[in-house]
């Protein structure tokens, strides 16, 4: 029943998975927590991006944090990454699941929102509504990350890819 509800509203999902996230992480949502604002436009972005029904497509994905993790290009098909490239090598990597999809850079905006530990910015694509930027400073080296994604190629060109 709850899936089902989850397909029908899918924009819910990601403001469940908020207030989800901020009760079992200890977050409260006060003055440190996200604002109101902040919560409303993660969902307005996630359902604009939900709308356009887009399921295979690339981009490129680079992230900053205590783990070296290289420049890659993100390949998703049939909302699944199955290729993910190092941008500097041209090498193909195995562990794919260490890569997200769109849904799962809400996701990873949502968690970073939630964490009353960072400061956290979001900022997204007027076009599609994704996440293009997430930054979750820390004051320990360890703790804090930032995530960009540029180069986002819809599924016409991202199919073309594919089939070579």
């Amino acid at each position: 029943m709850t899936s089902r509800l989850f397909a029908m509203f899918p924009t819910r999902r990601v403001l469940v998975a908020m207030l989800f996230v901020g009760t079992l992480g200890g977050c409260k949502i006060t003055e440190q927590g996200p604002s109101p604002r902040e919560l409303l436009e993660l969902a307005h972005r996630h359902n604009q991006w939900v709308r356009l029904n887009i399921h295979d497509y690339e981009f490129d994905y680079d992230r900053q944090s205590f783990l070296h993790i290289p420049p890659v290009r993100v390949q998703v098909f049939d909302d699944t990454v199955y290729r993910v490239v190092n941008r500097t090598t041209g090498a193909t990597l195995s562990n794919l699941s260490s890569f997200p999809t769109i849904e799962g850079l809400f996701t990873t905006a949502a968690q970073a929102l939630g964490d009353e530990n960072h400061a956290s910015r979001v900022e997204y694509d007027e076009h599609y509504g994704f996440p293009t930027l997430i930054d979750a400073p820390s004051p320990t080296p360890a703790g804090g990350f930032s995530v960009t994604v540029t180069n986002f190629r819809p599924p016409v060109i991202a199919l073309a890819r594919v089939r070579r």
